[in-house]
């Protein structure tokens, strides 16, 4: 089927499978392919004794498709100078571009869900940018897979449709979620679900797909920069150094769940014990990731 998809056949003949079965394996075909952007649907019918026709419903014609496929091809070519780094850092700079020039598409135009969004438009929605994280980490040779299933929006109380990413870094797996990153940046980057474990993710994500597991915690984002606080007193020494060193922003995460208020009061107690006598805290939290932004204007 790839092979017919990219090379424009009209028609491609598969062995026998069950309408479910093909459902399955043309979605993992394009989750594990974003360069197939340009076949979004197909039809089909079954030849007795015979197999499968597969017929691919192209969204461009052939000429306007290859002009895609090369811009897709220069862009990738902006991260050769990240080829020579290490996994890490290769996913960290990734990670990065995207909260630097990737928007999360609320207009849902006709390139959202694919690459095209992001590398023509800088925008596109969660599978959009999932499938673009996907094609950077094949070109610079991390692998990973992009992920499908629900999220509990905490802004819309509602279960929706989400994708995301898993990623294989230094032969342990992590849970990727650039899109809610990207939405969440405020006065800072957000890494609230940089590496997660599987325990981590469902805490808001449910997932639909069979997926290896993630039970590494090394390379998450506060644990590596000791930015997790396990307790009230360990937050209150974390916060006042901080606010000595000059900081107005901070990010970190609890061991454990705490609301919003709660942090907001300690931070407001701490700051307000230093030499400064006006000043106003803001807080955004994530309390199903337990993971918190404050800023100090003063």
């Amino acid at each position: 089927m790839y092979q017919g998809i990219m090379t424009f056949k009209s028609e491609i003949m598969i062995p026998v499978v069950s309408k479910n079965e093909l459902s399955i394996i043309f979605n993992g075909l394009l989750l594990d392919n974003p360069i197939l952007f340009y076949v979004p649907s197909y039809s089909y019918c079954i030849e007795v004794n015979k197999g499968v026709i597969i017929r691919p419903n192209y969204q461009y014609d052939k000429n306007i498709t290859l002009n895609y496929i090369m811009n897709v091809s220069q862009f990738l070519s902006k991260f050769d100078v990240l080829k020579q780094m290490n996994e890490l850092e290769k996913e960290i700079h990734v990670h990065d571009y995207c909260q630097n020039r990737i928007k999360y598409d609320y207009s849902f135009n006709k390139h959202s869900h694919s690459v095209i969004g992001c590398i023509v438009h800088n925008s596109a929605v969660c599978e959009g940018i999932a499938k673009f994280v996907k094609i950077i980490f094949d070109y610079l040779g991390l692998k990973s897979l992009v992920v499908t299933g629900r999220l509990d929006n905490p802004d819309t109380r509602k279960m929706e449709s989400h994708a995301w990413n898993i990623i294989e870094i230094h032969g342990h797996f992590y849970h990727l979620d650039v899109t809610l990153d990207v939405t969440m940046s405020n006065m800072q980057k957000r890494f609230d679900y940089f590496n997660l474990t599987d325990e981590d993710i469902k805490k808001d994500h449910t997932i639909e797909n069979d997926v290896p597991p993630c039970m590494e915690t090394k390379h998450n984002y506060f644990t590596s920069q000791a930015l997790v606080m396990n307790n009230i007193y360990e937050l209150e020494q974390f916060i006042l150094h901080s606010v000595k060193r000059g900081k107005k922003n901070i990010h970190f995460k609890m061991s454990e769940k705490h609301e919003n208020q709660i942090i907001l009061e300690i931070a407001k107690r701490v700051y307000s014990s230093t030499t400064y006598n006006s000043f106003q805290v803001g807080i955004k939290g994530n309390e199903a990731q337990s993971v918190y932004e404050i800023n100090f204007i003063h």
